[in-house]
């Protein structure tokens, strides 16, 4: 929990840095709202996944979910990188 919580606020505040120093302010918060959005259906994803799908496929509590974390994690991580360089991108080009 305290690594989804770490998460959140590393998107929050690169957004918020992003949108306060942004040449075109609009273009930028529609960006980082649509960045924040992607997240929480990232965790939504997940969520579900712990819920509903491991539960009917019976791999809570086994080895056999750990390729889907490692999956997740790793979308977790491509959606930041790309959300980080886009946002650093609109920054340099002010």
């Amino acid at each position: 929990m305290v690594k989804i919580l770490f998460i959140i606020v590393v998107f929050l505040v690169t957004s918020c840095i992003a949108i306060l120093k942004a040449k075109n302010f609009k273009a930028t918060w529609m960006f980082a709202i649509r960045w924040v959005f992607g997240l929480f259906v990232l965790f939504a994803l997940n969520l579900f996944n712990e819920a509903f799908l491991f539960e009917w496929l019976g791999w809570n509590g086994t080895n056999k979910n750990d390729w889907v974390f490692v999956l997740w994690w790793g979308l977790v991580f491509s959606w930041f990188i790309y959300g980080f360089g886009m946002l650093f991108r609109k920054l340099r080009d002010k």
